[in-house]
């Protein structure tokens, strides 16, 4: 017959546990997909905008001083060090991106483009419009420089790549009125290598939740299983008919009370195993008199029957 596999209590129960938290990752993660599928944007009010607009400040004083056409090769260092494609989107200009730009990437960074003077009749923000020079700050005089870029978007484009735009405001050029462009960066995952979103704090977060639940969990179902042994260790010794059982004193649970019980049991049937001992003694002491007599009685009757057939013969 072959045997069945045998599965401890504590193994089934932090089973389950793991089985548990593995659901709850699995919605939380399905979650995440939820909301991400609603839109990206959401990410850029947290971590990936302090990033992107890192990025975008430190691109900025690579661009200054160069012309349009030495922008994208002015950029790509930075962008090689952060593993992602990158260069500036310009409608204005005719630049040439590293790899095809999906049209709704590029109507995306069209409309994320502030209107100029003179486009649409309309003049520009007043945060985009042309500005004095400020005066020269004195050295003990703290900086009051405002941020030259922000994030604008991140999105999937219809290449199946994710996409994210900075705005990035360059300083007036040979007398040109300054003008906001667009940083492009481009990456095949959604991570987008550590831009975009990162998945670390998330997975060693999930790691952490899991140890702690496991260090949580154990020693009370630890406890569990060594008084499940302590009884199952008393109830074979009652069927060995041994029943000077002792087991550890515990709370007032289910397994406490039963437990007492266990240990009331055994007291009962010692009592009772005991009791019918004596009454078997006494019993046997009891009919063991007269038996004897009637045991003799039928010596003596034996004795004279024989002797009453050898007087007859």
């Amino acid at each position: 017959m072959k045997r069945a596999l045998h599965f401890p209590l504590l193994a089934r129960v932090l089973a389950w546990l793991v089985l548990h938290l593995l659901l709850l990752g699995l919605s939380f993660f399905l979650f995440v997909r939820w909301q991400l599928g609603l839109g990206l944007d959401s990410l850029l009010s947290g971590s990936a905008g302090d990033r992107l607009t890192a990025f975008g400040d430190t691109v900025l004083p690579q661009m200054i001083g160069k012309s349009p056409a030495q922008w994208n090769e002015a950029i790509q260092p930075l962008a090689q060090e952060k593993r992602v494609t990158a260069a500036v989107f310009d409608p204005r200009e005719n630049h040439a991106f590293p790899r095809p730009i999906p049209p709704n990437v590029v109507k995306r960074a069209r409309e994320s483009l502030p209107p100029l003077r003179g486009e649409h009749g309309r003049p520009p923000p007043p945060e985009f419009r042309d500005h004095p020079p400020p005066p020269p700050r004195r050295d003990d005089e703290p900086s009051a420089e405002q941020p030259q870029s922000r994030p604008l978007f991140l999105m999937r484009g219809d290449d199946g790549g994710y996409w994210a735009g900075v705005l990035l405001q360059l300083p007036p050029l040979r007398g040109k009125p300054n003008r906001p462009v667009v940083l492009l960066l481009h990456a095949n995952r959604l991570d987008g290598s550590g831009m975009f979103f990162n998945f670390k704090p998330w997975l060693w977060g999930g790691i952490a939740v899991l140890a702690l639940s496991l260090a949580f969990w154990t020693p009370f179902v630890w406890s569990i299983t060594r008084y499940l042994r302590h009884l199952t260790t008393a109830a074979d010794s009652i069927a060995a008919g041994r029943f000077q059982v002792s087991l550890p004193t515990r709370g007032h649970d289910e397994l406490g009370n039963l437990g007492r019980s266990v240990e009331s049991m055994a007291s009962r049937l010692d009592h009772l195993i005991a009791g019918q001992k004596r009454f078997l003694g006494d019993a046997a002491h009891e009919l063991c008199a007269p038996l004897a007599r009637i045991r003799t009685a039928l010596g003596i009757l034996e004795t004279r029957l024989a002797d009453s057939d050898s007087t007859l013969l």
